[in-house]
Formats: structure tokens, sequence, C-alpha cells
């Protein structure tokens, strides 16, 4: 039996529901997790979802600021959300499905402007988060899990359209890719997109400015990134299918400057 689980960071929800709809109705995954919602609980478009067949949610939200989302067809047994900085942002969701699979549903801080934390509080807020992170997952060790959602870093230089001009810039900086490195070792997580495709040009977003369909995949026009990960525990790594970025997405009236990314594992 296959299970497909999608990502998106929806950059507010509310004014992007058709794009999320047209996605649901087009691919019907199992899961959909939606990062930077931007709709407080009490105003979230749940019937949306709930006449598409996920009657199982979990909403977390911060009022008009960030917020996640999980959206399941299957029944949800155990729900967490943790903080990993000291404010109360709403950038982390658990939720385990009675099929045993565990979501982390994730929205890492963006990290300011300057790769430096000495000059730039976004920055080291940042740093933090991931050390936080870190700590998190080497006490508790995850199993037949996935961790999905914006981590706002672009780790290798196949991640980037352009590596040496994006290096001393935040989502790309060495720093970061060190430190998502040992998030990503704290859990034993398994980047399943790279474990489809190991090498080559793989991006997810693109600036507004920036977006040209027309651009062929890696070319210095197409000049996005991978923000938006899978990742899975390693006994679930086994069973993975295939992985992908939906790019047509991208193209869609009205849509988010994320496209959706997937992952389907054979369960």
């Amino acid at each position: 039996m296959t299970f497909t689980v999608v990502s998106w960071n929806i950059n507010s929800l509310v004014p992007r529901l058709k794009v999320v709809t047209r996605l649901l109705d087009e691919e019907s995954p199992d899961v959909l997790c939606l990062q930077k919602c931007k709709v407080a609980k009490e105003s979230f478009p749940v019937r949306a979802f709930t006449e598409r067949g996920y009657t199982h949610h979990e909403i977390r939200d911060q009022d008009d600021v960030n917020g996640v989302a999980i959206f399941s067809k299957r029944p949800i047994s155990e729900v967490e959300s943790k903080n990993f900085t000291g404010a109360a942002e709403a950038r982390h969701l658990f939720a385990r499905l009675e099929n045993g699979v565990g979501i982390h549903n994730m929205y890492f801080p963006a990290g300011g402007s300057q790769p430096d934390a000495r000059i730039d509080p976004g920055f080291q807020e940042k740093l933090d988060f991931l050390d936080n992170v870190c700590g998190y997952f080497d006490a508790q060790k995850p199993q037949k899990s996935v961790l999905v959602g914006d981590l706002n870093i672009a780790p290798t230089k196949d991640d980037v359209y352009d590596h040496a001009l994006l290096r001393s810039q935040v989502t790309h900086s060495a720093q970061e890719g060190e430190i998502l490195e040992k998030v990503q070792k704290s859990g034993a997580w398994v980047d399943v997109m790279r474990k489809t495709q190991p090498e080559g040009a793989l991006y997810s977003w693109w600036a507004y400015r920036w977006w040209d369909a027309n651009a062929p995949v890696g070319d210095k026009k197409d000049r996005g990134r991978r923000l938006d990960h899978i990742w899975a525990t390693p006994d679930l790594a086994d069973q993975l299918d295939t992985s992908w970025v939906h790019r047509p997405a991208r193209d869609w009236k009205g849509t988010s400057d994320h496209a959706p990314v997937f992952a389907r594992f054979n369960l």
C-alpha cells in the first residue's frame, strides 16, 4: 500500500485556498502539511479539506502569523507541539497516524538578512532554533517518522542556482549547512529527496520576481533554492518509492513562492 505526504509553505492560506484544493483534487495525497498558514484556528477553512476526504486534522496557529497544519485522510492518534525558542511561535506540529507513521511538520526561522550572528539577531535566533531541534531529537530518537517543512536552508551546491554567489547569503551559508547536518544526524534522518535524486539541480522556492516557467531546470535563469525538505527515519526511508518537487504548481495563478514537495512510500 502506498502512502503519500506533501509539504507546502503556502505563504498565507486564505488567498491561496484555490491552489491548495487544486493540488488535493489533482494529486490526492494521504497527508498534507502546510506551513506559514497565517490564519487563526477559528477562521481556518476546514470544510474545504473535510469535503475532500481530509477528515482528520491538527492546526497550530499564531493568529495571522506563521502557523502549521496537518490534514490527513487517516485518523490521528497522537499530537505534540514544541517551542524551540523562547517565543511561542507556531513552527512545529507533530502527529502520529493510526498506521504508525509520525509526522513532524516544521517551519524554521528565515534567519535575518546577514549570515553573521554578531550583527544580525535574526541569524542567531535561527542558529539557536536549530540547536534546540538537535537537542530534541538527540533526547527523543524518532522512529517510523518523517520530518517535512520549510527548513529555510538550501544546504548543498546543487540546492541553489548559483553556489558561488549565494554562499555568503542566508539560507546557503556554510554555517547553516553545518548545523542542518547536525540536525539531520541527531535523528538519523535520511533526506529522501536526495535519495531519489542524489545529484543535480533540485529547487522548491523561487522569489516572485524571479520565477520563469520557461527556464530550464538548473539553468542560471532558473533562480531557485531547495528550502523545502522531506526527511525520513531509516525504517521509512527503506520503503521510499519516490519523491519530487511539484514544479507545475509554482506556475499556477495566485500560488505561493514555494512549490509543494512530495514523498511516496510503500508501507
